[in-house]
């Protein structure tokens, strides 16, 4: 505290500890790194001009919460410890629990994406898709409408990666990393449209050497796979295949089923399976892969259409 230098956080709170000073340093140099859509972008219209691997998977709180498995937090206590545990390792006293008490819905939180806690052969297969894929999408603080209570939990998260990085032999600096929310900022900002009609933009087939007219053929992975392809066929996208059902438990076969089909991108959305599928698509397959999660959701129970123009980021979906 004597060095004099004050980091105001939230509410002009003043920050003296400085063991929780370095914290908020090293989550900010974190930020800094984080690459943005229109710098993404391009680089999986390259990929799919070259036919190359290519794959984006973002993390959200249970891919954390499963990545910190006995590597960050100890399994031997009840998920809802693992808050206090945080707080610890922030030296914030005051991160608190999350909007109503998060902590306690962490375990679901997993569970949802397709983890029976514990599981640390998931955490392996999620730890290998990280060390592997080309971009990272990470938690930022950038959560137009989130709570106070939110964006301090989302730090805690922010260290929690830092410190699983570090287990993992990983320097970011060599990482491209995302805003987790990139599968929407895909969307919204009219790329994923580009990427899905490259023949539609003179200046894309002018730039990447697309024929006019050219549109990649799309495999659709992931339990609403079906139904998404009812929603985009109509609207001239080339589906050329649906797999489903996908969870952690048919992982193999999933692959089998990916390697069997002739694709130029996949959109995978299927919980934390879906950032393995995404590794290994653009690993083994040299296809483009992309972690599509949640958007398979609001394309098909809310959009139902492509207009990008219209579309919001549902942020209160995330962390």
């Amino acid at each position: 505290g004597s060095s004099g230098i004050k980091i105001r956080s939230g509410k002009n709170e003043v920050i003296l500890d400085p063991k929780r000073l370095d914290r908020v340093q090293e989550r900010q140099q974190l930020e800094a790194t984080v690459r943005s859509v229109d710098e993404i972008a391009p680089q999986i219209l390259r990929a799919l001009r070259d036919k190359r691997g290519f794959s984006v998977i973002r993390l959200g709180d249970a891919e954390i919460l499963t990545l910190a498995q006995d590597t960050v937090f100890t399994t031997r206590v009840n998920v809802p410890v693992w808050g206090d545990l945080m707080a610890e390792l922030c030296h914030d006293p005051a991160l608190g629990k999350g909007d109503n008490n998060e902590v306690v819905r962490w375990r679901d939180m997993m569970y949802m994406s397709g983890i029976h806690y514990p599981d640390l052969d998931a955490r392996d297969l999620l730890a290998q898709a990280v060390k592997t894929a080309d971009v990272v999408g990470i938690p930022v603080r950038n959560r137009p409408g989130r709570s106070r209570a939110h964006l301090k939990i989302l730090e805690g998260f922010q260290t929690v990666l830092l410190e699983i990085f570090k287990t993992l032999n990983l320097s970011y600096s060599n990482m491209q990393l995302a805003d987790s929310a990139l599968h929407y900022l895909l969307f919204s900002t009219g790329w994923l449209h580009k990427i899905l009609f490259p023949g539609d933009y003179p200046q894309i087939c002018q730039a990447y050497f697309f024929s006019p007219g050219y549109k990649p053929e799309v495999l659709l992975v992931g339990n609403r796979a079906g139904e998404l392809a009812d929603v985009l066929v109509p609207h001239g996208i080339r589906i050329c295949g649906v797999i489903k059902p996908v969870d952690m438990g048919n992982i193999n076969e999933t692959m089998t089923a990916i390697s069997n089909h002739s694709f130029d991108i996949a959109l995978i959305g299927a919980g934390i399976a879906a950032k393995i599928l995404c590794s290994y698509t653009a690993t083994r397959m040299n296809r483009v892969a992309i972690d599509a999660g949640h958007l398979f959701d609001l394309l098909i129970d809310d959009y139902r259409h492509l207009k990008f123009q219209i579309a919001h980021i549902p942020y209160e979906w995330m962390l």
